[in-house]
C-alpha cells in the first residue's frame, strides 16, 4: 500500500506527465485497492493555494470532493503519535509535512510515492 507524497496526488490529478513510470504505476495499481493521504497534505495544498503557489487548485472543498469521488483514496488524519514520531526522526529534513509523510509510512508500514531525494535517502520504501 501506498501514502501519496503533496506533489505526487497534485500531479496525479493535474499534470500525471509529471509522474516517473514507477510512480505512475504505483498510483494507477493503487487504484484498483488503495492509496492513502495524509491531512497534512491538504494543510500543505492550503499553505501553497494561500501564496498563490497553485493557481490550479482554486477551491479545496471542491478539490478534496474530487479526490473522494476517485473512490480509491483513504485520508489518513494525523494522531499525536504521528506528530512525536514526526519530530523524533533523525533525518536532515526541516520540512514538517514530509517529517509527517515518513512518520505516518513507518507507522502504517506504507511505502511513499515522492520525488522528494531527502526523503528517497531517508526512507527506503519510496516509490519514484
Amino acid at each position: 500500500m501506498i501514502l501519496l507524497d503533496t506533489h505526487t496526488l497534485l500531479w496525479y490529478t493535474h499534470k500525471p506527465e509529471e509522474l516517473s513510470p514507477a510512480a505512475l504505476a504505483a498510483v494507477e495499481k493503487a487504484r484498483s485497492a488503495v492509496a492513502y493521504v495524509s491531512a497534512a497534505t491538504f494543510w500543505e495544498i492550503a499553505l501553497k493555494v494561500a501564496k498563490g503557489q497553485l493557481p490550479y487548485v482554486l477551491g479545496l472543498p471542491g478539490y478534496r470532493h474530487a479526490l473522494e469521488k476517485l473512490g480509491f483514496l483513504v485520508f489518513l488524519p494525523v494522531d499525536e503519535f504521528t506528530f512525536i514520531d514526526a519530530v523524533m526522526l533523525k533525518i536532515p529534513h526541516r520540512d514538517p509535512v514530509d517529517r509527517i509523510l515518513i512518520a505516518t509510512a513507518r507507522r502504517k508500514n506504507l511505502k511513499i510515492v515522492s520525488c522528494d531525494p531527502i526523503i528517497r535517502k531517508h526512507y527506503r520504501r519510496t516509490v519514484w
